[in-house]
């Protein structure tokens, strides 16, 4: 009986020995070869992008959150070249991605829990020729080798994603075809949903802690708060847009909005109405231009002031949408 059971122990203390050696090795491989991934993880970057990427550190982890897979990147800049050059497009403090390590394994489709990106820095730049800080990537895709179709038809690959998140982001917008310049500070945003299917419920909430919108030398919003709380019923497929139970608020002003709006072709079209009910009139004096405040400095505003309207029809390079709105 002794001999018989030999072999079966024997097999078993192997695979013990080797779970144990592999969890090692995946506890130690990522200090040990860290310095060679982060050159090609950046070189591999800098061949895909018309920028100059660069980050202090990466980390690895599926120990603290298993059986997800977290990895992230440290430390991340972006600096621009040829019309942007000098000027750095981004800084971030870190950037992570939790994924299901069995969706890994399976490898049809991965799934991405969430995504994170925390204090970002960006500056967004149109020049007056036309020229986008945003566009680093080229039309032909870099250095990377084009899919055949038959190849991608073989082994399709989705990912699935589920909730991305933005936190304590500085934006700044800076158009100089349109004298336009926009300025973002202590940004939140979070988006829930699955974002692989065709139709789903999105969940999202936006918090400015300040936003101020300049264009002609004229300063509008100055330093407004804004929030933006609402459930998207999302057609990703057909690119249309519903929207329900949702509340902007800019400063002190709450507006209520729902209906769709749809991005299949080339100009967008909007069908959407909105109400502002039960605001005092001091509410809609909270967003009169800096300019002009001063001319409201001694006025005394007390009642209530309320409005509807609507946004209807296609935008385009030269017609807007047609709207209306009934104060009372």
């Amino acid at each position: 009986m002794k001999n018989r059971k030999s072999p079966l122990r024997k097999v078993i203390r192997g695979l013990l020995i080797l779970i144990v050696i592999i969890i090692v090795l995946a506890i130690i491989l990522p200090f040990i070869f860290k310095g060679r991934i982060m050159e090609a993880v950046k070189r591999e970057i800098n061949n895909s992008v018309e920028a100059k990427v660069d980050f202090t550190g990466f980390g690895m982890n599926l120990f603290s959150s298993f059986p997800d897979f977290r990895f992230h990147l440290d430390g991340l800049t972006i600096a621009g070249i040829n019309d942007f050059e000098g000027d750095t497009l981004a800084r971030i403090g870190s950037v992570s991605a939790v994924i299901d390590l069995f969706s890994v394994i399976r490898g049809d489709v991965y799934e991405i829990k969430k995504i994170t990106i925390t204090d970002p820095d960006i500056r967004l730049i149109l020049l007056e020729n036309g020229s986008a800080s945003w566009d680093i990537f080229p039309a032909g895709g870099g250095d990377v080798e084009p899919i055949e179709p038959e190849t991608a038809e073989a082994a399709p690959v989705n990912i699935s994603l589920r909730k991305f998140e933005i936190r304590n982001a500085d934006i700044v917008y800076d158009d100089r075809m349109e004298d336009v310049y926009i300025i973002i500070t202590d940004m939140d945003h979070t988006l829930s949903g699955n974002l692989s299917a065709d139709m789903t419920d999105l969940t999202t909430f936006t918090g400015i802690g300040s936003l101020s919108f300049n264009q002609g030398g004229v300063t509008y919003l100055p330093g407004t708060s804004v929030s933006l709380d609402a459930l998207i019923r999302a057609d990703l497929k057909n690119e249309i847009y519903t929207f329900s139970e949702n509340e902007l608020r800019i400063n002190e002003l709450a507006l209520k909005f729902d209906g769709t709006v749809d991005l299949a072709g080339n100009d967008p079209d909007i069908q959407l109405s909105f109400e502002a009910a039960e605001n005092t009139f001091r509410n809609f004096l909270s967003l009169v231009p800096a300019i002009y405040q001063k001319d409201f400095a001694d006025i005394r505003s007390n009642g209530r002031l309320s409005f509807t309207g609507f946004v209807r029809g296609t935008y385009t390079e030269n017609a807007l949408p047609s709207f209306g709105l009934d104060i009372m």
